[in-house]
């Protein structure tokens, strides 16, 4: 699951494909959701990190469960970096 801003309102997607619009912008749901779940990789995109499939630190590039493939902003890749950093470790413990 991840939320794309479009202006004063935001794109949610889900893992099974659907992406629905809601009038709130992106900065309303980055205040209201858990902080360790969700993390904000770019200006218009927040992430749910248990939706994480795969992340390749040297194209910046983030594959959601799903098949959506999100950019992470410059500005946002050495924070990005500690919570991205645990789900490598995580993932090869899992193979």
């Amino acid at each position: 699951m991840c939320l794309e801003a479009s202006g004063n309102y935001t794109f949610v997607y889900t893992i099974d494909g659907k992406r629905y619009i809601v009038s709130k912008t992106l900065k309303s749901f980055v205040a209201s959701l858990d902080s360790t779940l969700f993390v904000r990789v770019h200006k218009t995109w927040l992430i749910n990190t248990n939706h994480l499939q795969n992340y390749c630190e040297y194209e910046h590039l983030i594959k959601m469960q799903g098949g959506m493939e999100i950019t992470i902003s410059r500005r946002r890749i050495r924070e990005m970096s500690v919570t991205l950093a645990s789900f490598k470790r995580n993932q090869k413990v899992a193979k």
